[in-house]
C-alpha cells in the first residue's frame, strides 16, 4: 500500500524469499526497488524521507539495533520521519522484545515524537525532524 503513496520506494530484507516475493507483489510499480541487504552492514545509499523500521527490530541485538537506528538517522532528509511497529509479545527466537526494541529507539533517537500507538499485541511509534503535524505543515489548519 505504500508503494501506491511514493514516488520513489525502496524495500530491504535480508531473507531472498521475502525479496522475491515483494519484487513479485510490486512488479507494476517502476518507481519500486526490493533490495537484499543485511543490516546494519549494507545501508542503502540515498537521504530518505521516510524510514520505516517494522517488525525487523527484535532480531538483531542492542547494540547493532542502535546501529541501524544511527544509520537510519544519518540517511535522514532534513524533514524525514521515522516509524517503527513492533509486535510486542515475546518470541523465543528473538533476541529483543518489541518492547525493548521501543525502549532502545526511544533512547538513541533525539527527535521529537509525533505519535505513540499501544496495543497489547504491537507497539507503533513515529519521530519526525519536523515537531509539527502533517497538516500545519501543509498550512492545513
Amino acid at each position: 500500500m505504500l508503494a501506491g503513496r511514493c514516488d520513489a520506494l525502496l524495500a530491504c530484507d535480508s531473507a531472498q524469499a521475502a525479496v522475491t516475493t515483494a519484487r513479485q507483489r510490486l512488479k507494476d510499480f517502476s518507481h519500486v526497488r526490493v533490495e537484499k541487504l543485511i543490516l546494519p552492514e549494507e545501508w542503502p545509499e540515498g537521504v530518505f524521507d521516510l524510514i520505516v523500521i517494522s517488525e525487523i527490530g527484535y532480531y538483531f541485538h542492542a547494540d547493532d539495533l542502535t546501529r541501524v537506528v544511527e544509520r537510519a538517522l544519518a540517511a535522514l532528509s532534513q524533514d524525514g520521519a521515522l516509524l517503527a511497529c513492533h509486535w510486542r509479545p515475546a518470541v523465543a527466537d528473538y533476541a529483543l522484545t518489541g518492547d525493548q526494541v521501543h525502549a532502545s529507539l526511544n533512547e538513541t533517537i533525539d527527535l521529537p515524537r509525533l505519535l505513540r500507538h499501544e496495543e497489547d499485541d504491537f507497539l507503533l511509534e513515529l519521530w519526525s525532524r519536523d515537531d509539527r503535524s502533517v497538516a500545519t505543515q501543509e498550512n492545513l489548519r
